[in-house]
């Protein structure tokens, strides 16, 4: 029991402090001297780091904050590989850990693309079916939040699908309520009319005229 309890520890303080490594925040920090989360729509992530930085900031944060939780799922799952459980605890520790990163306060991103990456070390097929449900509604709508949350509200059935127990079903099921609550701000801005669209983000030749006004604290 006490050696189940090491390896449990291992495994969450591995995965979270693979979280804890904020690509746009230190990208931010390096190539414009400034702290994202001040910006835009104020979120240490790739949509945020699109916004403020450009297309290829966003698109190298989106793969790095990927790597995180595919890496803590991959490694979690090769130390101990008789607990079925220990790529979930460990990817599930790293989206938490880009969330609530301890030197920033506990302030950080979404953990969107932390979460993709954690299902892509699971079962390389439904990560892939989820990415794909991410872009096909993010172009539709135009909105990556909407894609976000279509993923978040599709993947306990898709769970069913794929012969996930009751219990893992049940656990991302309390962790995709989670994540949906995190973008409880971007419905708002969507219902509103406020939130920045993928097209419009596309179509701005110069990242000045998004709309990334420091925050009054």
């Amino acid at each position: 029991m006490r050696l189940e309890f090491l390896h449990f520890l291992f495994i969450a303080a591995m995965g979270y402090l693979l979280g804890c490594v904020q690509t746009s925040y230190l990208l931010g920090k390096i190539l414009k001297k400034i702290d994202i989360r001040e910006l835009g729509t104020s979120n240490a992530g790739a949509s945020n780091a699109t916004l403020v930085l450009g297309w290829s900031c966003g698109l190298l944060t989106g793969f790095l904050d990927g790597l995180k939780g595919l890496l803590a799922a991959i490694l979690a799952g090769w130390f101990f590989p008789s607990w079925p459980w220990s790529p979930l605890l460990a990817g599930t520790s790293a989206i938490l850990g880009h969330i609530f990163p301890f030197y920033m306060g506990f302030r950080g991103g979404k953990g969107m693309s932390t979460f993709f990456g954690m299902f892509l070390g699971i079962d390389w097929k439904l990560g892939l079916i989820l990415l794909g449900i991410q872009v096909l509604v993010t172009l539709v709508s135009d909105y990556m939040a909407l894609g976000s949350l279509a993923v978040l509200t599709l993947l306990p059935v898709l769970f069913y699908f794929f012969n996930f127990s009751l219990m893992e079903t049940a656990f991302i099921s309390l962790l995709s309520l989670f994540l949906v609550y995190k973008h409880a701000s971007n419905i708002s801005n969507i219902w509103m009319g406020k939130e920045i669209g993928l097209r419009s983000t596309f179509r701005s030749k110069k990242k000045d005229s998004i709309p990334t006004q420091r925050k009054k604290r």
